[in-house]
């Protein structure tokens, strides 16, 4: 998904997790964009993985299979949208 036109919310929220928390996600439903404004947390999928932390935010597409692990005890923003390719 390189280019993508956001087509309606579906929620926004805090969320807290404590440290080596883990939570296994299945073909995401939506897309969302988490800004970790405390701790860290790793997400991990069949390309790789990557950590979020208060200078790195993170999007995670619709449809993406990953595994969530909090390193630190985290607070995010979590920002859950549905998208179409443009």
């Amino acid at each position: 998904m390189e280019n993508f036109t956001i087509i309606g919310f579906n929620n926004i929220f805090t969320s807290h997790n404590a440290a080596g928390a883990i939570i296994d996600m299945k073909k995401r439903y939506c897309s969302c964009f988490i800004i970790v404004l405390r701790g860290s947390i790793r997400f991990t999928h069949a390309d790789g993985s990557v950590v979020a932390d208060s200078r790195h935010p993170i999007f995670l597409p619709q449809g993406l299979t990953y595994k969530n692990q909090c390193l630190a005890d985290a607070e995010s923003l979590v920002f859950n949208f549905y998208t179409q390719d443009t």
